[in-house]
């Protein structure tokens, strides 16, 4: 929806002006000159955020998780679910990580568990947000130095008997042959990763699923 796409590339308007990227009479931007911006600006992360998080929650199966917030808002409905997305992230940017969280989580998976050596002396709870702003940017340098992308997306759900974060972050870089009107080209992406950790409160064992290829 061309606005949108306006709403999130607001932060932007001036640099977009001066490249001469300009939206035309419907509010739509040219695509690929668009496209060959955002590919080689370094983007704010509540732009990035936006960019994942609104086709993410349209993919994660928690549909009626979104009308529900959006009812509650008093939100118009009579819309697609793109637009549902993006409503919600205008209004509750941190409850929609919850809710694709919880969408994470609740995906078919294989995991590794590790149990603890000694026994827990007290029940584990989710991390508090300065907490999960410092592993956040531990793994940020750590992905950094391996070579990948220094953007990661934490998400965080818990429940009666698990803590579940979600490690979403790029895989090493990709070069890809593209043909469009003008011919053909290369261009070079990550592809996207999910990780899980799933602890559980009362024993302290960690599963870890890791490599999962978002489709």
């Amino acid at each position: 929806h061309p606005e949108d796409l306006a709403a999130i590339l607001a932060p932007l308007k001036g640099a977009l002006k001066k490249r001469g990227i300009l939206a035309d009479d419907s509010g739509k931007y040219p695509p690929q000159e668009l496209l060959d911006f955002l590919r080689n600006t370094a983007l704010p992360a509540e732009i990035e955020d936006a960019f994942f998080v609104i086709p993410s929650l349209v993919k994660c199966g928690r549909s009626e998780a979104v009308l529900i917030e959006l009812m509650n808002m008093g939100a118009d409905l009579f819309c697609d679910e793109y637009k549902q997305a993006a409503s919600l992230w205008f209004a509750m940017p941190a409850r929609c990580k919850e809710i694709l969280a919880r969408g994470e989580a609740l995906r078919s998976r294989k995991y590794n568990y590790y149990r603890p050596t000694f026994p827990l002396s007290h029940v584990v709870f989710a991390l508090d947000g300065d907490t999960l702003q410092h592993v956040k940017r531990g793994l940020s340098k750590w992905f950094e130095k391996q070579g990948k992308s220094d953007y990661i997306m934490l998400l965080q759900d818990e429940d009666e008997n698990n803590v579940f974060v979600g490690i979403l972050h790029g895989s090493n870089r990709q070069r890809q042959t593209t043909v469009d009107s003008e011919g053909s080209r290369v261009i070079s992406y990550r592809a996207e990763i999910s990780d899980v950790v799933r602890v559980n409160k009362k024993t302290g064992s960690i599963g870890i699923c890791l490599r999962y290829r978002n489709p």
